[in-house]
């Protein structure tokens, strides 16, 4: 899931951020080398997202497809509901959401005249089922998994936080990036808890946005509840299963100067040579592909441009254009980082050192 990386890097275009860099470099080291280059990324649509911000808005989901002019195919959602219900029941013994590799059949039998209407929710039936999933299936899954459904609950709002991210040597406040998450507020008894939920496919847990978040702060002047933290949990956009997200040791966040260096200055091999399912989900894929229109998928013969690849992997050191500060910035971040942090030999990181760089 890269929607939260790439607002960022729309919030970020033209600025350099070593945490954006970073993050990016670690999605796809060609996409750090677009935003380290001053591009500013197109708007992603992930189904999941736009669910979440539905879903969050406390309306029911039959007033939802009414503002999306849908009305006339609540019959074949509903249709599509029960097959899933069936589905699960009848392979309950499968795992997780079994309606993904079992045939449901045919259930929506036309979308004739919907088509403008189906684009706000990714244009394809196929997107709009697993809208439909999200919304009747899967948030059910995730509060199941991370036991949220406790007897003393007395309220649970999902909403979306905004969380402050800083690394080691980040102290300028310029260079902490303020990142969307979504969660949950939890009201158990005369106590609130929240939970944070990142969004992950094939239940891979990417290590830098995990430690980045994990270390986070609120963006606004609101503290997390009962002096605490909350807790994070890696959730499958597909499947439905929530995993929490333990971070043993922060010590990846040491080598955000470094992937930000090799955006700047490295060859930069794009992911989408071996995979282009990440490319779906990447702001800058017109850079790599050329116009690809909305709403398409991409093709699995399509070949990323070759004056693209040419400027990702061999492009000479004297034509690559950076920050006059790029130095300056680098040097104070590596000083920073140098006093504020020190690693044990297992990996753990130590507290905040005392000492002070002046």
């Amino acid at each position: 899931m890269s929607k939260d990386i790439f607002i960022l890097a729309k919030q970020m275009a033209g600025k350099q951020n070593p945490i954006v860099s970073a993050l990016l470099y670690d999605f796809c080291p060609a996409a750090a080398h677009w935003y380290v280059r001053g591009a500013e990324p197109d708007e992603v649509f992930d189904v999941v997202w736009k669910a979440f911000e539905d879903y969050a808005t406390g309306k029911t989901f039959r007033a939802v497809m009414e503002e999306y002019g849908l009305t006339t195919m609540l019959p074949e959602m509903r249709k599509y509901m029960y097959a899933v219900e069936e589905c699960r029941s009848r392979y309950s013994k499968d795992g997780k959401s079994p309606e993904l590799t079992h045939g449901l059949g045919t259930v929506f039998s036309s979308q004739f005249g919907l088509q403008n209407q189906l684009n706000a929710l990714g244009g394809t039936l196929v997107e709009l089922q697993h809208y439909i999933r999200i919304w009747r299936f899967l948030m059910d899954d995730w509060q199941a998994d991370i036991k949220m459904d406790q007897k003393d609950t007395t309220q649970r709002i999902f909403q979306l936080f905004t969380v402050s991210l800083s690394a080691p040597g980040v102290v300028q406040s310029n260079l902490r990036v303020h990142m969307p998450v979504w969660g949950w507020e939890v009201q158990i008894r005369a106590a609130k808890k929240i939970y944070l939920g990142l969004l992950v496919s094939n239940r891979k847990q990417p290590p830098l946005r995990f430690a980045l978040v994990n270390a986070a702060d609120r963006a606004d002047e609101k503290k997390w509840p009962n002096n605490g933290r909350p807790e994070l949990w890696a959730l499958d956009r597909d499947t439905g299963a929530a995993e929490p997200i333990i971070v043993k040791s922060e010590a990846i966040l040491n080598l955000i100067p470094r992937w930000h260096d090799e955006a700047q200055f490295g060859r930069n091999r794009p992911v989408g040579l071996d995979d282009k399912e990440t490319c779906r989900f990447c702001g800058y894929r017109t850079l790599c592909y050329g116009k690809i229109p909305p709403f398409h998928a991409m093709r699995r013969e399509q070949d990323i441009l070759d004056s693209a690849l040419e400027q990702l992997t061999n492009e000479p050191m004297q034509k690559r254009i950076y920050p006059t500060s790029r130095e300056r910035l680098s040097m104070r971040w590596r000083c920073c980082a140098f006093w504020s942090h020190a690693l044990l030999p297992d990996g753990d990181v130590l507290e905040r050192s005392q000492h002070s760089t002046r």
